[in-house]
């Protein structure tokens, strides 16, 4: 819990509303997979390989490659001094 969670007019979120946004994250994301695999009015449907594809490059390039370049850049961070914070 953050300071700013106790200053008037904030609320801390509750479970229910968590929940709600991880269903409606999940049901968008399912919408957005169906809509492109099937099509949708005069759209024409992108094929499944290319979906996967996809979805595949996005895993990729968000679990691996930024994992390693955030290792990176913490350990350089780590490994250097700053002089205002050596106090």
């Amino acid at each position: 819990m953050s300071p700013l969670d106790k200053l008037p007019g904030r609320s801390n979120p509750s479970a229910p509303a968590q929940t709600a946004i991880e269903t409606l994250s999940s049901l968008d994301a399912t919408a957005g997979v169906m809509i492109g695999t099937y099509g949708l009015a005069e759209l024409e449907p992108i094929p499944l390989g290319y979906t996967a594809l996809i979805i595949g490059y996005a895993l990729v390039c968000s679990l691996v490659v930024n994992d390693f370049v955030k290792v990176a850049l913490i350990a350089d961070y780590q490994n250097t001094t700053t002089p205002a914070l050596d106090r």
